[in-house]
């Protein structure tokens, strides 16, 4: 009866001794911590999803790949993330109470809408590169200026959407466009 009280609380110190030592060995000090995010653009470390017409995505430098190659895909796979905000807004007026749109759009348009927004995009600036010293993972910030109505229409046609509800997509993709802030007047912090 005796060993049962010691054996518990034994346990209790052990466990107790092994959190203090997994904090100790995995925790790193603050100025190590600020060390590493040195160099790390602000945009890295931001919540970026309230911009729609601005995206972040990343590649990785391979074997036989260039780096400017591989900015060039990230800024690419970027430029999708830009799309994929604007479909995500779509599918949310779409959602909403105020929607004028007549015609069913299923998950899977709304998902193949990507491509033809993506096709239309037009003044794509990347405004910003970062390369991880660590894992040589390439990230890139890039920001669509305007959209081509024309081509957007014309992919969205090829869905099999009506015209009113190609009307209605394309007026809504030129709304987040408008409601877009100027971001080149906004001063950014490079780094930490």
């Amino acid at each position: 009866m005796l060993e049962k009280p010691f054996l518990k609380s034994k346990q209790l110190f052990l466990c107790g001794l092994g959190v203090l030592m997994l904090q100790a060995c995995t925790c790193p000090n603050t100025s190590q911590r600020n060390s590493f995010l040195q160099d790390v653009p602000y945009w890295m470390l931001q919540n970026r999803s309230q911009y729609i017409t601005q995206g972040v995505d990343s590649s990785h430098i391979v074997d036989g790949k260039t780096t400017e190659e591989i900015e060039k895909i990230a800024t690419k796979r970027a430029t999708i993330r830009v799309a994929q905000n604007i479909v995500h807004k779509l599918k949310e007026a779409y959602l909403s109470k105020s929607n004028r749109i007549k015609q069913k759009i299923t998950n899977e348009m709304f998902i193949q809408m990507t491509q033809p927004i993506f096709d239309s995009l037009m003044n794509v600036d990347r405004l910003g590169i970062y390369i991880n010293p660590n894992n040589e993972e390439v990230f890139a910030l890039v920001r669509a200026r305007s959209f081509d109505k024309d081509a957007l229409s014309e992919g969205l046609h090829k869905m099999s959407l009506d015209n009113q509800a190609v009307s209605v997509l394309v007026s809504k993709v030129e709304e987040i466009f408008k409601d877009s802030i100027n971001y080149g007047d906004v001063k950014v912090p490079i780094a930490m």
